[in-house]
Parts: C-alpha cells; structure tokens; sequence
C-alpha cells in the first residue's frame, strides 16, 4: 500500500492504494484551493467562517464592486486557511471582460506558488458550472 498525503477527491477506488491518494504537494495543495474555493461560508462543520463560496456570486449585479467583493474574499481565505500559498495572479472574467461569454457566467484564474517549491501552478475556474482544469 502506498503512502499519500490526503484521499483524492471526489473518493475513487484504486487497485493500488484502496482509494486514490494524493501523492505530492501541488496536488494536494490544487485539491485543498479547490476546496476553500467552492465551499460556502457556514458549510463546513465546527468552522463557520471557511470557505469563499464562489457560486453566490454568480446571483450579484455585475459590477466592478462585484470583482472587487470576490477578489478580496478569495485572497483573505487563502491568508487565513492556506498561508503557504502566494497569489501571483488572480483574474476574473464576466461577460463584460469576454466578448464570446454568454450572460450569467464567470470564470475565475488563479496562478499561485507553493513557498516551500517556488514553482508556479495554475488553477481554472468556471464558476457557472463548477468545472475545474
């Protein structure tokens, strides 16, 4: 049996390990944001206040207050929850960014580094669907 940091998420059975298992550091880290990113507030039990909840934003006004609200959410979670990671870049596309983009949708990029690698990795986002690359 194989020695993992965390189960992979969502479970899935494995021949190898039982369950899938996270194995090195950036994905477990991608699996941890990905986490932070999608619960809402007051979801998670014994910890109220984790959790950016990216899908109510989805029912705001499109407005550069609304960029602003998201953004400042997002970078003060990840201070709080996950403080070996640096947000190098964070952008926000709406409709109002993309030409192409149907109405009622946004997609959110993070690039971020790990202090303890120093290498830089990426985290997509579309909010509308909840899919992840």
């Amino acid at each position: 049996m194989a020695i993992g940091f965390a189960p992979r998420l969502p479970l899935e059975r494995s021949l190898e390990d039982g369950y899938g298992l996270l194995k090195n550091v950036r994905s477990l880290s991608q699996q941890n944001l990905k986490m932070l990113l999608l619960t809402a507030p007051g979801e998670r039990v014994m910890d109220p206040n984790y959790g950016v909840g990216l899908r109510r934003y989805l029912f705001e006004n499109d407005t550069p207050d609304l960029e602003t609200k998201l953004s400042q959410a997002i970078t003060r979670q990840i201070s709080i929850y996950m403080p070996y990671i640096e947000i190098r870049e964070l952008l926000i596309l709406t409709p109002r960014d993309v030409e192409d983009m149907p109405d009622n949708s946004m997609q959110l990029r993070i690039v971020y580094s790990i202090f303890s690698m120093g290498d830089e990795a990426f985290l997509d986002i579309d909010i509308t669907t909840g899919n992840i690359k």
